[in-house]
């Protein structure tokens, strides 16, 4: 590229790191600025990252020198952060999820089509070598039909992981627990490789070893429908009380 892209990081958690570390191995992008929401820490985010931590969110999309910014904020944050950057004509990176309901992932979608600018959420196991190459036998129909695909998460987080932030385990701003926030990665996988669309024909969820609001245990039973995986069936399995924790699985069949 000709130019660098000044990207802005909103939020300055665990996450943010990833994101300042992936700009700053990017050939074409540049950390400009954060901004995060507890401004007596800001000295401190500014201090870590390298670069100006700004008041508000409203300081950080009004510079000139930022032209994308990474939303790394609580999930229920996402869609009103969105649609401001839309407003100030900024390219969007979500972290997952995306939003917390449908209505709100399509605002964002339509806000930033209208405001000419890019929209993209952060669901990166997509890229990793074996899930491409499995895509890519999927679509070349080295499998043939598919007739059973299936998403294992078995993780543990302990309590003091939902603890350490007030919205973590709310169903306001984390929208959900075990599926909405560790099993979505695996969730978007199995969707993307099965290649069709998904009818849920069962499911139950609670929370089972954890003082949370939503699941840290989930389960349902799939129905898929198109053109390579028509009538298959497929399962979800996702909780954060698997203690120690094991290693995720994709199971296409």
């Amino acid at each position: 590229m000709s130019t660098e892209i000044g990207f802005g990081i909103v939020g300055a958690g665990m996450v943010a790191r990833y994101h300042a570390r992936a700009i700053a191995e990017t050939k074409g992008a540049r950390l400009t600025a954060v901004c995060r929401a507890d401004a007596s820490r800001a000295d401190e985010a500014a201090a870590e990252l390298g670069v100006p931590c700004e008041p508000s969110l409203e300081a950080l999309l009004a510079r000139p020198d930022v032209d994308a910014v990474c939303l790394c904020t609580p999930s229920g944050l996402h869609a009103q952060q969105c649609l401001a950057a839309a407003r100030a004509s900024k390219h969007v990176l979500v972290e997952k999820p995306m939003a917390l309901n449908l209505a709100d992932a399509d605002a964002m979608i339509a806000a930033c089509r209208d405001a000419g600018v890019r929209l993209g959420v952060a669901l990166q196991r997509r890229t990793d070598f074996a899930c491409r190459a499995l895509h890519d036998a999927i679509r070349a129909n080295e499998l043939g039909r598919l007739v059973l695909g299936t998403a294992t998460v078995p993780y543990f987080r302990p309590q003091s992981y939902y603890d350490s932030a007030a919205w973590r385990g709310t169903w306001s701003l984390d929208g959900g627990g075990a599926l909405m926030n560790q099993g979505i990665h695996m969730v978007d996988l199995l969707l993307w490789l099965m290649g069709g669309e998904a009818e849920v024909v069962g499911a139950s969820g609670g929370a089972v070893g954890h003082d949370i609001e939503v699941e840290d245990c989930v389960v349902a039973a799939l129905r898929f429908s198109g053109r390579r995986c028509e009538n298959a069936r497929g399962t979800i399995v996702a909780t954060t009380a698997a203690a120690p924790g094991f290693p995720h699985r994709i199971e296409i069949y």
